[in-house]
């Protein structure tokens, strides 16, 4: 184990959820989306998003993995909760998956998920590699496209 990968390990979960949706944040606000969160933590989404022009909100679960599962040889993030519940059918719901070791997100809609509880991902296998390699930085899926990009000639 390097000693980045070892100081970089959480040993609560909670904190590290926290840290996640924390760099969740910091990379939606980069591209220009609009982040609301819940004022209390019992929802099935950590955030609401939406582009500049106000046209589209999505809910945002955030998830976060930090190592990879040995026996698929890729990381494996579950999507339900402790309770069983699940809410797939949302089509306004967006899973945002962050896979530390390799520093990358999978922007993954509810309802491509179906019903299963967890998602395997593999984000060193080349492209089109795997189900939801497709998903892997697809920032486009949390805004309308077209009144995405406005104007900042403004000065």
């Amino acid at each position: 184990m390097k000693n980045d990968e070892r100081h970089s390990r959480f040993t609560r979960t909670a904190q590290y959820g926290e840290l996640v949706e924390a760099r969740f944040l910091f990379e939606a606000l980069k591209r220009q989306l609009i982040v609301s969160r819940p004022f209390n933590g019992s929802y099935y989404f950590d955030f609401v998003v939406c582009d500049l022009a106000g046209n589209v909100f999505k809910k945002v679960q955030v998830k976060g993995v930090q190592l990879r599962n040995g026996r698929h040889n890729g990381y494996c993030i579950k999507l339900r909760k402790p309770n069983g519940t699940n809410h797939f059918n949302d089509a306004d719901l967006i899973f945002a998956c962050f896979i530390e070791p390799h520093q990358c997100w999978y922007i993954i809609p509810a309802t491509a998920v179906k019903s299963t509880s967890s998602v395997r991902l593999y984000p060193d296998r080349k492209q089109g590699v795997g189900y939801y390699e497709k998903y892997k930085e697809d920032w486009w899926s949390l805004v309308d496209e077209k009144s995405y990009f406005i104007e900042s000639d403004e000065g």
